[in-house]
């Protein structure tokens, strides 16, 4: 019999058949999820959407990560993973789409941000893609503002919460060696110049959240803060939900939209970052000044 190991995450209670190092150990509340080792079929038999590398319905999700494993999510309560026979980094790539996507079959809140830990309450970095997010939060984390989450935010939008789960640093080698983790890093596919710095977990009780950025890269040679209102409130949440193609493969517009905009009373700013800045401290400090941390 496999061995079974019981963490609390995102809101969940996960019983996983490996140790996920990231994550808090305990049993936790909220739905239930089992991750196991298991043969995973090369496709789905009625996908609604694909892409390069899944294929998605309602109640499954199947990612193929060339050299790495499969991943089968199904019905918000199961993820099996195929490990290719070489591979040690699944676990890395379990945190992102997969378990996004069994948060999503739940019809959780799934935003594609990072977050750091204030006296305030938790900041959110919300961003596309190279961004920035991710640097600008692990140089907050450096700053003394512990690292939440990267990525991948869960929130609880009734109680304009952040729901905490594995904690990592998730960043490109150039921003590794800026920040001088070369030591602490791996890389999580030969092919690809990505690097995974794992961090000691969290609590996981749900944490207020108290102001959320949304980034955005610009010219200037300084960076700025500046408060959205109105359609661009709007317009900096729907615009960062996480894989907004399979999310609408779970629940319905109407739905998502309608959670979101219980987020709308929270403080929302635009953080314009300099695309060759020569100062990723100025930039923390703009944010710190701005937002009074």
């Amino acid at each position: 019999m496999a061995h079974q190991y019981s963490y609390s995450c995102h809101g969940m209670s996960i019983v996983s058949e490996f140790m996920l190092d990231e994550v808090t150990l305990g049993a936790g509340t909220g739905p239930f999820a089992h991750i196991a080792i298991a043969d995973v079929p090369l496709r789905l038999a009625r996908p609604s959407i694909e892409g390069a590398f899944f294929q998605a319905s309602r109640t499954s999700f199947l990612l193929n990560v060339p050299n790495v494993a499969r991943f089968l999510v199904s019905d918000g309560c199961r993820i099996d993973v195929a490990p290719e026979s070489k591979s040690t980094f699944f676990r890395q790539f379990l945190y992102g789409a997969p378990m996004a996507a069994l948060l999503l079959q739940q019809t959780r809140l799934v935003l594609q941000a990072s977050a750091v830990r204030t006296e305030h309450g938790a900041l959110l970095l919300l961003g596309r893609p190279a961004s920035g997010k991710s640097i600008v939060a692990t140089a907050l984390h450096s700053a003394g503002f512990p690292l939440i989450s990267d990525d991948l935010c869960v929130v609880d939008p009734s109680a304009k919460s952040l729901l905490p789960g594995p904690r990592f640093h998730w960043l490109w080698q150039h921003d590794v060696e800026r920040l001088d983790l070369t030591k602490k890093a791996s890389r999580v596919r030969p092919d690809v110049d990505r690097y995974f710095v794992p961090l000691a977990p969290q609590a996981t009780d749900p944490i207020p959240i108290f102001a959320i950025c949304v980034l955005d890269a610009w010219n200037d040679a300084i960076a700025r803060v500046v408060p959205l209102s109105g359609a661009a409130k709007s317009g900096g949440l729907i615009g960062n939900l996480y894989h907004r193609s399979v999310l609408e493969t779970c629940y319905a517009p109407s739905e998502y939209l309608q959670r979101i905009s219980a987020l709308f009373g929270v403080p929302i700013y635009k953080l314009w970052c300099p695309r060759k800045s020569r100062s990723l401290a100025a930039t923390i400090d703009e944010l710190c000044n701005r937002l009074n941390l």
